[in-house]
């Protein structure tokens, strides 16, 4: 009878042991959720566009599964804003106007090393009396073991937003770092912000 019952609790743990290891954990804030994903450090991904004004995609690679470093910390840094720069610009020769800039956030450790990198390009419609965004693109790029877990891009009236989910990748797991947005505004007067 003791025979049996640590058996028991030797399988129990096994299967603990098994389940912990192999089940990714994804850490979920504001119901975004990271996922076990793999991708090459400093990769950029995803230059896709909607004509609808919506972009969504949850990136989910298979990573075999491999044994890696736990004890690393994780560092959420801080973030920098890049400049705007301006792809085609209003020529004012017209009753409309269309505008297309870019610009970026860059979130950075502690130590001052890039973390990742997300980018927004929209293309805006102005006329003097209103103005609105009429396309809206993502991409973000992954440095230092840091990967994008969702990207989506999406625009409405004279603004275009693009959010992405990073995490940290732990061999293994997957574990949810930080969220960066970035948007661009357009005024009537086709002045992007």
């Amino acid at each position: 009878m003791k025979h049996q019952a640590h058996r028991l609790i030797a399988m129990l743990i096994t299967l603990l042991i098994v389940c912990s290891v192999l089940s990714p954990i994804a850490y979920c804030e504001n119901n975004s959720c990271g996922s076990m994903v793999g991708r090459d450090s400093g990769k950029e991904t995803g230059d896709e566009e909607k004509e609808d004004g919506k972009e969504d995609e949850l990136i989910e690679e298979s990573k075999p599964v491999t044994f890696g470093e736990a004890s690393t910390v994780i560092d959420a840094g801080w973030e920098e804003t890049g400049e705007i720069v301006f792809l085609s610009e209003a020529q004012g020769n017209s009753d409309s106007d269309t505008i297309s800039a870019k610009t970026y956030k860059t979130r950075y450790s502690s130590d001052n090393k890039i973390l990742w990198r997300v980018w927004l390009e929209a293309t805006f419609e102005c006329d003097g009396s209103s103005s609105k965004c009429i396309s809206s693109k993502i991409t973000v790029e992954e440095y230092n073991g840091y990967i994008a877990t969702y990207k989506t891009s999406y625009y409405g009236g004279n603004t275009a937003t693009a959010t992405a989910d990073f995490g940290y990748d732990m061999g293994i797991k997957v574990l949810y770092v930080g969220t960066t947005t970035v948007t661009l505004t357009c005024d009537k007067y086709g002045n992007v912000r």
